[in-house]
């Protein structure tokens, strides 16, 4: 989890193909796969119902207990008439190595709506 405690390190450097790290860092558990993730920082999707309203957030500080809506930082307004959301992430496999991310909106305006369904398969996360 890039988001979490020791399990950090600033980089000095990152001119391709090399990352440059500040300082040595031993990170608190082993990588089976041999990878790492690169986090410049965190976004949010943000889905308010009370007002109808989709918001991404982004340039905030990295947290391990993120507010709604982060602090800080920048945000745009995606889409309004928003009478449905929900974003859901889901574990799988025989390791839980693997998982799914789904998000559900629903738009609503003169009495029609659509529903959009997207899926995104995860590999490799804890």
């Amino acid at each position: 989890n890039a988001y979490v405690g020791d399990n950090r390190a600033s980089y000095a450097s990152n001119s391709p193909p090399t990352i440059t790290l500040s300082a040595g860092k031993l990170f608190p558990f082993r990588s089976p796969g041999k990878r790492f993730q690169v986090v410049q920082y965190p976004v949010t999707y943000r889905c308010d119902l009370g007002v109808g309203q989709l918001t991404r957030y982004w340039g905030y500080a990295i947290a391990a207990a993120q507010p709604t809506p982060p602090a800080g930082g920048s945000s745009a307004l995606l889409a309004t008439n928003i009478t449905d959301c929900s974003f859901s992430y889901a574990t799988g496999g025989a390791s839980g190595r693997t998982g799914v991310v789904a998000l559900i909106l629903q738009v609503e305006q003169s009495g029609e709506k659509v529903r959009l369904f997207q899926q995104a398969h995860v590999s490799n996360v804890p």
